[in-house]
């Protein structure tokens, strides 16, 4: 879900924003993903 977040907070910020993303925990995933892999 968090695809395309980095670019989109650089073009907000022109540019000078920088990010790094770690995932806090797992869950399950919603049916529509489970479905898409199938």
């Amino acid at each position: 879900n968090l695809f395309g977040y980095s670019s989109a907070m650089r073009g907000l910020s022109q540019g000078r924003a920088s990010c790094t993303m770690e995932p806090h925990s797992y869950g399950p995933a919603p049916p529509e993903v489970l479905q898409s892999f199938l």
